[in-house]
């Protein structure tokens, strides 16, 4: 069955208080959540065991949330399960509230590289969300963990997991955005105290961003892929760097974490810099925005066999948006010195009708493509105003213009006077559906306006 059916079948049962998933209640009591609590009021990992575990000094104003893991999880004792839980929970709060919360007592090591490491990426998440001119607090949370895999290590388990969440954001209440497949790798170890937090990384370019060629220096065990753009043969050399204590270690990760900031700022700037000049775009047949958007919707954590899955090639973001541009009208380009086409795996950047371009998959290669093509095929302004944008329109992102990733705007909302408040997005690899393009890490944003294609 569809993930995502389970999943609003799993919500259909919480409103019918049938559901066996083990909700972590977060929220604020009233009459729908108080028979989950009272129904669960035997785990130990309750609201009051909760606040055992994180500061109060730190702890901000509680919304209204709840996750717990979709099935019995027979691999995790209880007080594992309460320990991911509980960190799990200090998470959703922290990015509903824009206030970090403190788990340092989670960690064996409160004061360690890891420890720190999450810190500072919860940091950054927050303030990116802070410089935004929506409230991108949230109203409501509710997330869904899965064990995908239970493996002893020299030191510890590692237990790794996916989540998937619904969120509703303040400024959009009655937009349900949706998160898939957020990987999650935890390494937890018995201590004196009880079960304690050796690592967590969440998989995504952030991690990867802020510890840099210091990888080393986070690994519990064999290296794992938490960069989820990385190419498949991506490696960090690592004989050659200069052995750093971890007082250095964490410097340089709040140093990298400053330097992020620093770009968000800029980025953000650029983003409401209007471009004066007048642009004329001709085209023989207009874009199918419409069938586009029905189809990037469609294929929301699934995947169309017809095509190559690139999930864990580098990334499927782009092989996704170039499939729902296809769904639009917009055919594959064989003719003249840009091309743009999928007829198979085999990297092929030439205007023979087999094989793959690189701008099919790969996220530069795109804007490349739609910036430089002339003649056959797409018409498309890659430089567009960001306030542009409609349903159907490409938004490429990074940290710069190192572009990572690629998202379909499939709901452009507005004030009363029609200017832009919000881009709703459907994306893959991290699949997402309704999402704010405004709550992205990545604040370098560039529409790509799609207007037809030409014969």
């Amino acid at each position: 069955m569809k993930l995502k059916i389970v999943l609003w079948i799993l919500i259909s049962m919480f409103l019918l208080e049938g559901c066996e998933i083990k909700p972590h209640n977060s929220s604020g009591s009233n009459d729908s959540d108080t028979s989950l609590v009272e129904e669960n009021n035997n785990n130990s990992n309750s609201e009051d065991s909760f606040e055992e575990d994180i500061s109060s000094e730190a702890k901000p104003p509680v919304v209204k949330g709840q996750g717990g893991f979709v099935d019995d999880t027979e691999e995790l004792t209880e007080e594992e399960k309460n320990i991911i839980l509980t960190f799990m929970d200090a998470y959703f709060e922290s990015l509903a509230t824009t206030e970090v919360m403190d788990i340092a007592s989670l960690y064996k090591d409160s004061e360690g590289i890891n420890a720190e490491l999450n810190r500072a990426a919860w940091e950054f998440m927050v303030e990116v969300r802070k410089k935004q001119s929506n409230d991108l607090t949230l109203q409501e949370y509710e997330y869904f963990l899965r064990v995908d895999n239970v493996e002893d290590l020299e030191e510890g388990t590692r237990i790794t997991i996916s989540e998937d969440s619904i969120t509703k954001f303040s400024e959009y209440p009655d937009v349900e955005a949706e998160q898939y497949g957020i990987i999650h790798y935890f390494v937890l170890d018995e201590t004196a105290d009880g079960i304690k937090i050796l690592s967590h990384l969440q998989r995504g370019t952030l991690y990867w961003a802020l510890i840099g060629e210091n990888r080393e220096y986070i690994k519990t065990d064999e290296s794992i892929d938490i960069d989820e753009n990385a190419q498949a043969d991506m490696t960090i050399e690592t004989d050659n760097v200069p052995l750093l204590t971890d007082a250095q270690v964490i410097e340089y990760i709040y140093v990298q974490k400053e330097a992020l900031l620093r770009k968000a700022d800029n980025n953000l700037q650029l983003r409401n810099q209007g471009i004066d000049e007048d642009k004329e775009f001709v085209y023989d047949y207009p874009y199918n925005r419409d069938e586009a958007i029905r189809y990037a919707n469609n294929w929301i954590n699934r995947r169309n066999t017809e095509w190559l899955d690139y999930s864990n090639l580098g990334g499927n973001c782009q092989n996704f948006a170039s499939q729902s541009m296809v769904a639009g009208g917009i055919p594959m380009d064989t003719q003249g010195d840009h091309v743009w086409k999928w007829f198979g795996a085999t990297l092929s950047n030439t205007t023979a009708t087999r094989g793959r371009t690189s701008s099919w998959t790969g996220v530069d290669e795109f804007y490349a493509y739609a910036q430089l093509n002339d003649g056959f095929g797409l018409v498309a302004d890659a430089d567009a105003n960001f306030d542009q944008g409609e349903i159907g329109d490409i938004i490429i992102l990074g940290f710069d213009e190192n572009w990572r990733h690629t998202v379909m705007i499939t709901e452009v909302l507005t004030d009363s006077d029609g200017n832009l408040i919000e881009y709703l997005v459907a994306s893959n690899t991290k699949d997402q559906k309704n999402y704010p393009i405004s709550a992205y890490l990545y604040t370098r944003q560039q529409l790509i306006k799609i207007y037809g294609w030409n014969e």
